[in-house]
């Protein structure tokens, strides 16, 4: 996966952390609906 990357910041360097940072977002906003669904079904039992 990493084959061919070298230490030196490179263009494509940029989009990657662009990419992890979106993931992130992505990832958040999955948990948050993940616990607001938990709470709806707490609060219906």
């Amino acid at each position: 996966m990493f084959a061919g990357t070298s230490p030196a910041p490179e263009p494509g360097g940029i989009g990657f952390e662009k990419a992890l940072s979106v993931k992130k977002i992505v990832n958040n906003k999955i948990l948050t609906i993940i616990i607001f669904i938990n709470l709806l079904y707490v609060g219906l039992l």
